[in-house]
């Protein structure tokens, strides 16, 4: 395991431009590299394992890395107290920022972050952090331009209002968004507000709280380039959607309904009557589905490549009438 000492000399070399380093088990404090010096080259720098990581070790290494791009800190102790000394040019070009499992970081400290280093970031994955999300709805706060990717998977305290918060001012440009694993239920998307989305992959896989009327909600924001859908493992039904009016067709291509158990015919033939006209891929494994309802379906699915049905309910005679439906 190097110390601080080596990692500057290291970082002082002309050649290097990605620099990973497992089990990093210092502060970070004493990782000071003149701006002359070849760290400007370092483009990507992942410290994982690094439990003694600290705020001020942090604010250090990126006043050395200018030209940093690529920045992943995997178990760190920052908190984000006193990212608001970070200058805001202490990070120009960084567009990915992954923060995964930093559990002692506040939202505070996160506002902070995203204030100071956040104008060009692409991506951020905050995958099990202890946020709620709540702090990002102070108007204050400017959205990040750029941003497309955001990835908050197992949040366990991520807020309703939280995620609503982030997304009202993360996601303007966001195409993917993954937030698996949280206690979300979409409800607070049923405000009226016009949002225009530019979203292709929505994630929310085993968000157990996830409501019908939450993810009526969220499509009727959401709808107009989403693509990709994985709700699996949810408790909802699919009836509610019978409430959606799209502004415009929907081009989903992938619907992931698996251990939605609760799926039954009912909601599946609204989700298809809604949807159906481009999926090509649609995941019904371990659903309530029979197929048995299936004859008086009202629309077929005429791009329709793949579809999983093992482990659900679906019968023989329910079988063949899915496959006459939508089996073209």
């Amino acid at each position: 395991m190097p110390n601080e000492k080596e990692i500057v000399a290291v970082l002082r070399s002309v050649h290097i431009k990605q620099l990973i380093i497992q089990g990093f088990d210092a502060t970070g404090e004493g990782i000071k590299v003149p701006r002359k010096q070849g760290t400007l080259l370092l483009n990507e720098l992942k410290l994982e394992q690094c439990p003694q990581l600290t705020d001020q070790g942090l604010m250090t290494i990126l006043k050395g890395l200018s030209k940093l791009k690529v920045l992943t800190l995997e178990e760190a102790n920052i908190s984000g107290q006193k990212f608001s000394e970070l200058n805001l040019n202490c990070a120009p070009q960084l567009v990915e920022l992954n923060l995964q499992k930093c559990l002692n970081l506040t939202d505070a400290g996160l506002v902070e972050l995203v204030r100071k280093i956040g104008a060009k970031l692409k991506v951020i994955k905050l995958n099990e952090v202890n946020i709620t999300g709540e702090l990002f709805a102070q108007p204050t706060l400017n959205f990040i331009p750029k941003l497309e990717v955001l990835e908050l998977t197992e949040c366990k305290k991520l807020t309703d209002f939280g995620f609503f918060s982030i997304f009202a001012k993360l996601g303007h440009e966001l195409k993917t968004l993954k937030a698996s694993h949280t206690p979300i239920n979409g409800e607070c998307f049923a405000g009226n507000f016009s949002f225009q989305s530019k979203l292709e992959n929505l994630e929310l896989l085993h968000c157990l709280k996830l409501s019908d009327l939450g993810l009526l909600a969220m499509l009727s924001k959401l709808n107009n380039n989403l693509k990709v859908l994985r709700i699996s493992g949810s408790k909802i039904t699919g009836k509610r959607l019978a409430e959606f009016k799209p502004k415009k067709p929907p081009v989903l291509e992938i619907l992931d309904l698996s251990s939605c158990s609760k799926v039954c015919d009912g909601g599946l033939k609204v989700f298809l009557e809604k949807f159906g006209a481009k999926l090509n891929n649609l995941q019904l494994k371990k659903t309530g589905i029979t197929g048995e309802s299936f004859e008086d379906l009202c629309v077929d699915c005429p791009q329709l490549k793949e579809l999983d049905l093992s482990g659900s309910k679906v019968t023989d005679e329910g079988l063949v009438n899915m496959l006459n439906k939508i089996g073209n």
